[in-house]
């Protein structure tokens, strides 16, 4: 029996984040503590295209236990172009870096679900985000 979009587990699929997702673990320089550091391989695929499209992520979870966010700096019309293929998530201003004099510092979450859902819904993300073009 083919495991459904929303059941399967993660990097099962042929979508980009699954394919993403299967790639060993990005590493990248910790803001916090500046060592190198694997990141979650949940967030491969966005961060991959983030850096892609011109930008830089800051910090960034798969969502245990709690939400999936990432705080990236992209400009602002790249940033929209990524905004309007946000299905079931968000794109916001990160209002608690602006007394840093950061223009163009957001942060993107999906609001908390179960796994399998959060899954399923990161799966629709990266499809859609497959259409935005430099």
């Amino acid at each position: 029996m083919k495991s459904s979009f929303r059941t399967a587990q993660p990097g099962k699929l042929n979508t980009p984040w699954d394919i993403a997702y299967r790639k060993p673990p990005l590493k990248r320089l910790s803001r916090l503590d500046n060592k190198i550091m694997e990141l979650e391989r949940g967030v491969t695929y966005f961060i991959e295209k983030i850096e892609k499209l011109g930008g830089e992520t800051l910090y960034s979870c798969e969502g245990h236990p709690g939400n999936f966010y990432i705080m990236f700096d992209l400009p602002y019309e790249t940033t929209l172009k990524l905004a309007n293929h946000c299905t079931f998530s968000v794109i916001e201003v990160c209002y608690n870096f602006k007394h840093h004099n950061v223009k163009n510092r957001w942060v993107l979450r999906l609001m908390p679900h179960a796994d399998k859902v959060k899954d399923a819904l990161l799966r629709t993300l990266a499809i859609e985000w497959e259409k935005v073009k430099v």
